[in-house]
């Protein structure tokens, strides 16, 4: 498979066990724990998917994916938000309209496996 996922999330248990199911699902994955430390690993990594928290201190996942598009490079880059609340407000729902998929948290991986297989292919 050899697909790229970079996580970027905060909650260090959440992003350490999802980083590990994928990569036992046959991904390459990195991971990051803030919005500016996974912007710095995009540039290295160059993943194939973005799977991003919204709500994160310092940088919020909408900022991340607003400076990741500012770049042409970067704009077929796949993008997943996940967030613990429903988007609202007509800021939010533009910047959800610029992913490819977001997914309110509890996940369950076998959901966000078959959607990350989805956009992947």
């Amino acid at each position: 498979m050899n697909k790229k996922i970079l996580i970027i999330e905060d909650d260090d248990s959440f992003r350490d066990n999802l980083g590990h199911l994928l990569t036992l699902s046959g991904y390459h994955t990195e991971t990051a724990a803030n919005g500016a430390e996974g912007l710095l690993k995009i540039a290295g990594f160059l993943p194939d998917l973005i799977i991003c928290d919204v709500d994160m201190p310092g940088m919020t996942g909408f900022q991340v994916l607003q400076q990741l598009r500012r770049h042409n490079v970067y704009n077929n880059t796949a993008f997943v938000f996940l967030s613990a609340h429903i988007p609202s407000g007509d800021d939010e729902t533009k910047m959800v309209a610029l992913a490819n998929d977001y997914m309110i948290k509890p996940i369950s991986f076998v959901s966000l496996e078959k959607r990350i297989k989805n956009i992947l292919s």
